[in-house]
């Protein structure tokens, strides 16, 4: 109140009583920034809106994807009735993680996605962990792609290396985390994922490799597969069986290793006890001349 009426009084009692109010430099400066910042908050969000936007109108036909699209393949049987060769890609029977054998999920996702149950597509602690590991070797040594976004792009993507399609595995990967379970995820991707030798699903990579369904595999097998899916052609034991093995005790190495984040579900009761001594035990050369 007093401050009030001396600014009306005089000029000259007007000038010094108001020069008294007024707000410190540092003030000023900080409320100017303050703005700016919210400002360029506010535009960014925007922009960013604007891009998610633009790339979410060229996603494919999700509907379309979900449904099973199978390639025409020739089995050839003997008179028996067995699998002689098999032409084209090939399918096994669609699983549910609960189909599997415990070990088979666990290694996969101590080799592909460790906190595959803690994280909401996207894995900010992986993907942090990924670009230090390639910072030190000057080379892309590991990825920073959830098995989400691995699903997103089997599912709906091509291979190509785009910001495009980067943008849209991350829109569709949060809408798988929000239309189904981690359990309904990781059985789409075991499902769809590509094991090397034409073989599409675990099902079918069982069956090629080791002339059994997924649900016998052995803890040994189940790591030969996890590890296949770094570089299925190159790894595929067929071909090249002493890289193969090579990295199955790679895979057993980092199934070593807890699975921390992996979360007792009504398929996955949780991680096995030892799996890398049940995994060394069984390190002999898998029987891979069946064709199943």
């Amino acid at each position: 109140m007093v401050a009030k009426s001396v600014c009306r009084g005089t000029i000259g009692s007007f000038i010094r009583g108001c020069r008294k109010r007024r707000k410190p430099p540092t003030r000023r400066w900080s409320a100017t920034l303050f703005k700016w910042i919210a400002v360029l908050t506010i535009w960014g969000i925007v922009l960013l809106g604007g891009i998610v936007a633009w790339y979410a109108a060229g996603l494919p036909d999700i509907d379309q994807a979900l449904s099973p699209t199978r390639k025409p393949a020739i089995t050839v049987l003997a008179e028996d009735g067995s699998v002689l060769a098999t032409l084209g890609d090939f399918y096994g029977r669609p699983l549910a993680v609960a189909d599997l054998p415990k070990h088979l999920p666990e290694a996969v996702l101590a080799v592909e996605d460790r906190r595959f149950y803690h994280h909401f597509g996207l894995d900010p602690i992986g993907l942090a962990r990924a670009m230090v590991a390639n910072l030190r070797a000057g080379s892309v040594v590991q990825g920073g792609s959830t098995i989400t976004q691995q699903a997103a792009k089997n599912l709906f993507l091509t291979q190509e290396r785009t910001v495009k399609r980067k943008v849209q595995e991350l829109i569709l990967a949060l809408w798988l985390e929000r239309k189904f379970s981690k359990d309904q995820i990781l059985a789409i991707y075991l499902n769809r994922v590509y094991f090397g030798a034409g073989a599409y699903g675990v099902d079918a990579a069982a069956r090629k490799y080791f002339g059994k369904p997924a649900t016998q595999v052995s803890v040994y097998q189940a790591a030969m597969l996890a590890g296949l899916l770094k570089a299925p052609s190159r790894l595929n034991p067929r071909v090249n069986p002493e890289d193969a093995q090579a990295r199955t005790r790679k895979s057993c190495k980092s199934w070593s290793t807890p699975i921390i984040s992996m979360r007792p579900a009504p398929g996955l009761p949780g991680a096995s006890a030892t799996p890398a001594s049940l995994c060394g035990r069984s390190g002999r050369t898998p029987d891979t001349s069946s064709t199943g």
